[in-house]
């Protein structure tokens, strides 16, 4: 069936975002793919993230992520932010070609229609993509290094991550079917000074690595939350990448590697104090599985210690709790649970923690000192003198881990949370040092943490959840 006249979406920002010329386009794509280098990626492609400025901001970044495709592409499915109007679920333009200077790509209307019947969050409309630039400027990209290639175009904006998640699931589906590359964009922060845009953008790429939607959406937050001059956002596109996430990880990718990262201070002119950052990642399936970058690197944990001994001292000269900056260590900027144990003299002070992260480790480590210093009714009043003597353990811990019962806990490894209806108890791994047993650890938890008699872990409305620890401790 042909497509008509109507169908073919014409460029909205030729000659703005990029040339306008053919062969001035041409010839800047080509630059910018000649300076990017290939790499020799560990696993099988299945996405690409890229950013969608300006080529003179941007262009030399995305060329990072279009170098590294290779193989037959014969499907391209365009995930992107809607910026100028408000979209339910996906907006999805199902027919025609896109036009650039560089020629049509033509929309592969099959598929598109299959996602519109795989959930009715797809929509079949055109007005959100008119004038929307975050997949144009993809195009020309693609052209030069796939060449032969069909696309669907999906612009979304929606800030509800179970939408997000929904829309990821059932593009997973349909995409299961055959091979398609999917090319997520997005840039980064909005518009804070480059300091603030380093630091919280290498937060947010630290974050995208573990490939969980609904913890990226969590360090997003709680990075806006802390109100930042000017961080408007951390993601423009994060809707399209929390569904993109979604559906990688149901079609078994598991490991984002980031290839190159700026921001647009870097440019000559850039303005220094008004900062829009960039990235280029490629995601993979790979047998060595996801890297683990839960963990706090020496030089980080030295500052955690440091933070810890800081908040005492100021607590004790009654000076209140201030947030301060972003870190420059971004594992200290990411949303992990946390506890905080001092012992005085042998004997313990305070041990308090959190198993809902609601502000960044350093925060909570910087407010759980306190907790733990003057608010556990286990410890002394504490004076000036005391400080010194007191011995510091930090508790970082993995995410908790939902197991059918007992028997998957792991004696001396795992720390344990249980939860039954409104009551939670949890032990850390350190706990299992005054037992031998299982059935002794797990009855002291039920009757110390719970409130619960012992032997209550047998209820069948019992919720186990296992997870282990990074212990920090100072020297």
């Amino acid at each position: 069936m042909s497509a008509r006249l109507e169908d073919n979406r014409p460029p909205a920002v030729a000659g703005a975002f990029y040339p306008g010329e053919p062969e001035t386009l041409r010839g800047d794509v080509r630059q910018y793919l000649a300076a990017a280098k290939p790499r020799a990626l560990a696993g099988e492609l299945r996405a690409i993230l890229v950013p969608h400025a300006g080529y003179v901001y941007s262009g030399q970044v995305a060329a990072e992520a279009f170098r590294q495709l290779a193989g037959d592409w014969k499907t391209v499915v365009l995930l992107g932010p809607a910026h100028h109007e408000a979209v339910r679920g996906a907006s999805v333009w199902t027919g025609g070609s896109f036009l650039t200077p560089l020629g049509a790509v033509p929309v592969d209307e099959k598929l598109a229609r299959e996602l519109l019947e795989a959930s009715d969050l797809f929509e079949d409309s055109r007005s959100p993509h008119q004038e929307e630039h975050s997949l144009e400027v993809e195009l020309p990209f693609l052209q030069e290094t796939l060449r032969t290639f069909e696309i669907v175009p999906v612009l979304m904006n929606t800030e509800d991550l179970n939408v997000c998640r929904q829309v990821g699931r059932a593009l997973a589906k349909v995409l299961a079917r055959r091979k398609a590359l999917l090319v997520i964009s997005s840039d980064l922060s909005h518009y804070p000074d480059r300091e603030t845009a380093r630091r919280a953008d290498r937060t947010s790429l630290l974050a995208l690595e573990r490939m969980e939607p609904e913890f990226l959406k969590m360090t997003s937050d709680i990075l806006l939350e802390r109100g930042d001059r000017e961080l408007h956002c951390t993601f423009c596109g994060e809707a399209a990448l929390l569904a993109g996430l979604e559906a990688l990880n149901v079609g078994g990718a598991t490991r984002a590697e980031i290839l190159r990262y700026a921001n647009s201070a870097d440019v000559p002119h850039g303005d220094p104090d008004r900062v829009v950052g960039y990235a280029a990642a490629a995601f993979l399936t790979s047998s060595h599985g996801a890297a683990d970058d839960r963990t706090v690197r020496p030089e980080a944990a030295d500052v955690l210690l440091k933070t810890v001994r800081t908040s005492i001292e100021e607590g004790l000269q009654k000076k209140g709790l201030r947030m301060g900056p972003l870190s420059d260590h971004p594992e200290l900027n990411l949303p992990l649970n946390v506890f905080v144990t001092l012992w005085l003299d042998g004997e313990l002070q305070g041990c308090i923690g959190s198993i809902q992260p609601r502000e960044t480790l350093l925060e909570a480590v910087r407010r759980l000192a306190r907790d733990s210093a003057f608010d556990d009714p286990r410890g002394i009043t504490l004076g000036p003198a005391d400080v010194k003597r007191l011995k510091i353990e930090i508790s970082i811990l993995s995410p908790f881990q939902r197991v059918p019962d007992a028997a998957a806990i792991e004696i001396g490894k795992h720390g344990v949370l249980l939860s039954k209806g409104s009551r939670r108890g949890l032990f850390l791994p350190d706990v299992w040092e005054h037992f031998s047993r299982k059935e002794d650890f797990l009855d002291a938890l039920c009757e110390q943490k719970m409130g619960l008699p012992r032997q209550s872990w047998h209820d069948r409305d019992m919720i186990f959840e296992t997870f282990t620890t990074q212990k920090i401790e100072e020297k």
